[in-house]
């Protein structure tokens, strides 16, 4: 879904997930950045906290 929506409109998409329990919920984790194409550019642990960092190519 996201891998099309950052193509469809041509944007960056950054989908921040949480990771471990959240209450009665449990978190999935894999935080990631997606390029204007759709393509993966930087993907978090799905099993610990972290912090997730992608270098975003923005020229044209």
């Amino acid at each position: 879904m996201y891998p099309a929506v950052a193509r469809e409109h041509g944007l960056f998409v950054v989908l921040a997930a949480r990771v471990g329990p959240a209450g009665p919920w449990t978190g999935c984790g894999c935080s990631a950045v997606r390029g204007r194409d759709g393509a993966l550019l930087a993907e978090a642990d799905g099993t610990r906290p972290g912090v997730g960092r992608a270098r975003l190519p923005l020229a044209a």
